[in-house]
């Protein structure tokens, strides 16, 4: 019975963002060698285990189900936006800033929260409460809170870093936009979501949150060619 699932309109949005996470994860994977592209394949990763979590959410059918499928999405979101931030470094030719220790530093808030969602049903520091509904209907903790900001500050840190390069170099600009642009949708959607308790079903929400950062992700490898077979920045 924890396993039965059914079709349901909302899974189409997710699948879409699924597709987008996949299809870019792989293009950046097979040019893995040029500077960048392996960290993007391995956020892209991330990324597709956060949508695919939200699909079997939305397709379960028992309400025990889908708290187990959205406890297992949440465990990717800040892994996700943690490589994508290193990415971007890496894009700007800040890439030697990232040693061993400043990356077990930005990586400790994912394994930390990995622990306390894998053991939110003893302290609910994530999730104050999960009822039934048409979806999940989520109260969030202190936890989550605590996860939002640190977004936000990597958010910040992503703005500053790209600015920084678009000013040093007019060939970057119009790629920089696009991938300012998806950072910023991305993250106003969610605290859209966030906010005003979940205005979004979960496919929609993907879509919004996910599959509109990565589109425009998408235009800028397409476009200019981010990931062609050469020196991206010399700094």
């Amino acid at each position: 019975m924890f396993w039965k699932f059914a079709f349901n309109q909302d899974l189409w949005p997710a699948l879409i963002s699924v597709a987008l996470t996949t299809i870019l994860g792989l293009y950046s994977w097979r040019r893995r060698n040029v500077p960048g592209a392996r960290t993007f394949a391995i956020g892209c990763l991330f990324a597709t285990l956060w949508v695919m979590g939200v699909c079997v959410e939305i397709a379960a059918v028992v309400f025990s189900a889908k708290v187990f499928w959205l406890k297992f999405n949440s465990l990717w979101h800040l892994p996700a936006v943690t490589t994508l931030s290193c990415f971007f470094i890496q894009y700007a030719g800040l890439g030697r800033y990232l040693t061993r220790r400043n990356l077990i530093a930005l990586f400790l808030p994912s394994a930390l929260a990995f622990l306390l969602i894998s053991t939110d049903h003893y302290h609910h520091l994530f999730w104050t409460s999960l009822t039934p509904g048409d979806h999940v209907i989520e109260v969030v903790g202190i936890g989550t809170w605590i996860s939002i900001g640190f977004v936000n500050l990597l958010g910040i840190v992503n703005i500053a870093v790209l600015l920084w390069l678009a000013i040093g170099s007019k060939r970057y600009r119009w790629p920089v936009v696009l991938m300012l642009a998806g950072q910023f949708s991305g993250r106003v959607m969610y605290a859209l979501d966030i906010t005003y308790i979940q205005i979004f079903s979960p496919g929609v929400s993907a879509l919004l949150i996910i599959g509109l950062s990565f589109i425009l992700y998408a235009l800028a490898l397409f476009n200019f060619h981010v990931f062609d077979p050469i020196p991206m920045v010399i700094v």
